[in-house]
């Protein structure tokens, strides 16, 4: 009996490596953080580190790898990735329009998603004032750089012909009728058509200084400074969560130039190729109206991610309990009780 309480006690905690960056500065209760080459009971790997996967699986047999994906759209993972997805035990969604998606894609991924809203972090993508205290120097220089005042309208979509770029520019242009100064940047959150490229940059080229269009994806050093040098993000297509999340996180404003999915109930939406109204409704959106609408949606943010820790508690019980190491009847109780999981949360069955 002395032997079965101190096992107990031993797997009261459940270790969690982070296998590249992380959003979760603080763990709930009842989990450490642990180095990714130390030993582990749950491995949280990060898209872009998928091919770690394989690498964990082979000298972490007994470990439970949960593979993150909240950060992109699945539609963005090609066959290799979908191959190393295989390799893990629970993978994690931000909606559940992506978790059919992946399932559809690939059905030996069934029940193995887990929507899971995305987490940022709040610190490295934040408003403009805050980065112009914490990342002085590189903020003040990249802005420099690029010439970036306010007005500035930042499309963060996919680069193709339904891809709303187009539309971009005839509204920017109609707005320079009356706002002389306002700016456009365009970066890729997508695909990339690079025949449409060129024709929209030879638009740009008309607006001087005043028009930025990035042929590639920023680095992820870089993309806080272009939604907070923002003064309104423009998002569409299915790949538009990510780039509304990142408005919200630095408390800028969004019009949703399609049917897109938001992750905040600010968002404006326009009729799709109405330019006018777009006009509209950026001028609308550069005053009082917009920056109250950018602070709720920080606001809201911050709440959401605050209220993270039994979600991840509860992804993180159901694989090292289900999947893991710790798969055991007795162990999983334990577990339950010293983390407050309700008892009818769904726990992925072991390999």
């Amino acid at each position: 009996m002395a032997q079965m309480d101190e096992r107990l006690e031993q797997v009261r905690h459940v270790r969690v490596a982070f296998v590249g960056p992380s959003a979760h500065a603080e763990l709930p209760n009842g989990f450490d953080r642990v180095s990714p080459e130390d030993e582990a009971d749950v491995y949280h790997v990060r898209h872009d580190c998928l091919p770690a996967v394989h690498d964990l699986r082979t000298r972490h047999g007994n470990a439970a790898v949960v593979v993150d994906l909240t950060a992109i759209s699945v539609h963005q993972l090609d066959r290799s990735a979908l191959a190393l997805a295989r390799e893990a035990d629970v993978i994690a969604v931000s909606s559940a329009d992506d978790a059919n998606t992946l399932e559809q894609r690939d059905r030996r991924l069934a029940g193995r998603t887990s929507v899971i809203p995305t987490s940022i972090d709040l610190g490295r993508f934040a408003p403009d004032a805050e980065l112009a205290a914490t990342r002085r120097v590189h903020y003040a220089r990249f802005k420099r750089y690029h010439r970036l005042v306010p007005p500035t309208v930042l499309f963060a979509c996919a680069y193709t012909p339904d891809g709303g770029l187009a539309i971009a520019l005839d509204a920017v242009y109609r707005l320079r009728e009356t706002l002389a100064d306002i700016r456009l940047t365009a970066i890729p959150c997508g695909r990339i058509d690079p025949r449409h490229l060129d024709q929209c940059e030879r638009r740009a080229l008309l607006l001087g200084h005043r028009g930025i269009i990035e042929w590639t994806a920023p680095t992820e050093d870089d993309l806080p400074f272009w939604f907070a040098t923002a003064s309104v993000v423009l998002i569409a297509g299915d790949e538009a969560a990510r780039p509304a999340l990142l408005a919200a996180a630095a408390a800028r404003p969004a019009v949703a130039l399609d049917a897109a999915a938001t992750e905040s109930r600010h968002a404006r939406h326009i009729v799709p190729g109405d330019f006018e109204a777009l006009a509209d409704a950026i001028r609308e959106l550069l005053g009082p109206v917009g920056i109250a609408a950018g602070q709720e949606s920080r606001r809201e943010l911050v709440d959401r991610q605050s209220a993270m820790g039994v979600r991840l508690a509860h992804l993180w019980s159901s694989a090292a309990f289900g999947a893991g190491r710790l798969s055991n009847a007795t162990l999983r109780a334990v577990r339950a009780e010293a983390t407050s999981v309700p008892s009818s949360s769904t726990v992925i069955q072991p390999r």
